[in-house]
């Protein structure tokens, strides 16, 4: 009998043990249910000049954890915002480094794998960006932390029209420099200070062509032209843009420079002039021209 009370004695003892184990569950914000320390946290992050196109690469360096590159979506709806799921709370000092694209091959947000994209598409996200450096300062799971991204590079908003309404669709345009305009790069986050426009520039890259795929119609004047984006690196460019249409190929001598800030965008405008036919009297070129517009 004195046996038997033993074992039933040491059976409670095992299941007020157990039962003394189990975890307390996290809310949906993150939160205890029960009031001990929550198992995870939700983190809201608003985001200034951003693409929704565009995924996020996102460092994270606190002092009870960390994330290194993790890739972050935008909000569908909002386009501006997204969220993070740590097990880790978030403390004051602690710092965020986010870039996009976002790239796998991205370990080491000091050395960040970028490009300008040699081969584009118009409408299509390709601008590379980084965000200022955020410090944490009292950081709470319910509140919003604001990102702000910064360009890296320029874009020349390029126009075609014609001389003569002849119904061409254009179906792409180069920009061939004589200099480096384009291609991969690496880039240091943590070395960014938005007040030192120095460490802001890019280089490494080696393309010298970037080339542009459209669908639209050559634009009868400038103001009825469609612009057709040319993200290019920043920096001063001559050369030679190429225009290719369904029915023909104009090249278009750059002989001043054009000068591109970084985020900067540069109108230019490109009149084509189309093939002369021998119906018409004059001789047929193997590759018609055009000239830059200043207007």
């Amino acid at each position: 009998m004195k046996k038997t009370f033993l074992y039933i004695i040491w059976a409670l003892a095992l299941v007020v043990m157990a039962s003394g184990c189990e975890g307390t569950p996290a809310d949906d914000n993150g939160g205890s249910t029960g009031g001990e320390t929550p198992s995870e946290y939700w983190w809201h992050f608003s985001v200034k000049n951003a693409d929704a196109a565009q995924a996020l690469g996102v460092f994270v360096r606190d002092f009870d954890g960390g994330i290194t590159n993790g890739e972050f979506h935008l909000d569908a709806t909002t386009g501006a915002s997204f969220e993070i799921k740590t097990d880790f709370p978030l403390t004051t000092g602690g710092k965020i480094y986010a870039y996009a694209p976002y790239n796998a091959d991205s370990k080491d947000h000091k050395a960040i794998k970028m490009s300008i994209p040699e081969e584009q598409t118009a409408g299509e996200a390709v601008m590379p960006r980084a965000s200022v450096p955020l410090v944490l300062a009292d950081p709470k799971p319910d509140s919003t932390i604001t990102i702000q991204m910064l360009d890296l590079a320029s874009t020349i908003s390029l126009k075609v029209y014609s001389t003569k309404d002849t119904g061409e669709k254009i179906t792409s345009v180069s920009f061939t420099s004589e200099t480096p305009l384009a291609g991969a790069f690496s880039f240091n986050i943590k070395g960014i200070d938005a007040n030192q426009e120095s460490t802001l520039a890019i280089g490494g890259y080696e393309a010298k062509t970037v080339k542009v795929s459209t669908d639209i119609s050559v634009g009868t004047d400038a103001d009825a032209a469609q612009a057709i984006p040319v993200v290019v690196a920043p920096g001063s460019y001559t050369g030679i843009i190429t225009v290719v249409t369904d029915k023909d190929q104009y090249g278009i001598v750059v002989e001043d420079p054009i000068v591109l800030a970084r985020a900067a965008v540069v109108p230019l405008i490109v009149r084509i002039a189309p093939r002369i036919s021998q119906d018409e009297g004059g001789s047929t070129e193997d590759f018609t021209g055009g000239e830059l517009v200043t207007e």
